[in-house]
């Protein structure tokens, strides 16, 4: 029996490390962001400032490597037709940025349309130490697009091109509506509910950075569960331990975990001494291991 394949889509919303409890994470004010019960599709490509620039996923959260290429297309059709679209879960944190704590899969698939990118952008980068995975991520992209024009969906740039075109006509013309073809004409009026106001229902945890930790544990707790490895790292973030596995996974953000900015204290010297001795060595071992 074949693998069922998965589309890559993790690379489209960045991860932002939360691994120790920051200092400037105090409690949001909880009026400040009630008062937007949603995020409409254009908000995520029709402003100066798209919603997609500030999205982020914790640290803990789970790779958005789940779904597959017909459950993608699933969720655009549902997006595009207005149907009902599971809420999204989410915090906002003391800079401004929008934590996905639920609903990591069904955004990503938004930005993954709207980007025309299914993965297969980073399939490069795995073909240097996985060749057949690599290959994995190109045919579960090829999947969805070829699923995606089987269900008269398409691309959104072809979309944006038709409305695009249509209203030049309409601006050479005001008296005249343009004649369309039915393709161009579906393409027009599927643009049109683009920027209507369906998209994602938001839900908001309220609170500091323990607060969306907790909703996150506990929204974990039903469907796709966290396992016992992933629940121990989360509880227990500030330990030693979960530090140094969350740092050697997360090359990038290892000085998140070991802050090199410490404190005035009469042991400042020794603890950045310890520190750099450590990212030094976190460095070396994931050289070697990946």
């Amino acid at each position: 029996m074949a693998e069922e394949l998965k589309v890559y889509l993790d690379h489209l919303i960045r991860r932002e490390d939360l691994l120790y409890q920051r200092s400037e994470d105090v409690a949001i004010n909880e009026s400040e962001e009630f008062n937007n019960p949603r995020f409409t599709l254009k908000d995520f490509f029709t402003t100066d400032d798209p919603v997609s620039d500030r999205l982020r996923k914790p640290d803990f959260q789970r790779a958005t490597w789940a779904w597959t290429p017909e459950e993608c297309v699933s969720l655009l059709h549902s997006l595009l037709h207005k149907q009902v679209v599971p809420s999204v879960i989410m915090w906002k944190s003391p800079s401004s940025f929008y934590y996905v704590l639920d609903g990591g899969h069904r955004i990503s698939v938004l930005l993954a349309w709207l980007n025309n990118d299914w993965g297969d952008s980073k399939s490069g980068e795995v073909a240097e130490y996985d060749p057949e995975l690599a290959k994995k991520i190109r045919d579960a992209a090829r999947e969805v697009r070829r699923l995606l024009a089987g269900r008269n969906i398409g691309n959104f740039k072809d979309y944006k091109l038709a409305y695009t075109n249509y209203k030049a006509k309409v601006n050479e013309n005001t008296k005249i509506e343009p004649e369309l073809d039915p393709v161009t004409d579906k393409q027009v009026q599927f643009y049109r509910a683009l920027l209507d106001n369906n998209g994602f229902h938001l839900q908001w945890v309220a609170g500091n950075y323990q607060k969306a930790e907790e909703s996150f544990l506990n929204i974990n707790k039903s469907g796709t569960k966290l396992t016992e490895w992933e629940t121990l790292l989360v509880n227990y973030r500030k330990s030693s331990l979960s530090r140094f596995i969350m740092s050697v996974s997360n090359i990038t953000g290892m000085e998140h975990c070991w802050p090199t900015k410490l404190a005035n204290s009469e042991d400042k010297a020794k603890a950045t001494n310890s520190t750099t001795a450590i990212l030094s060595g976190i460095t070396k071992l994931n050289d070697y291991m990946f």
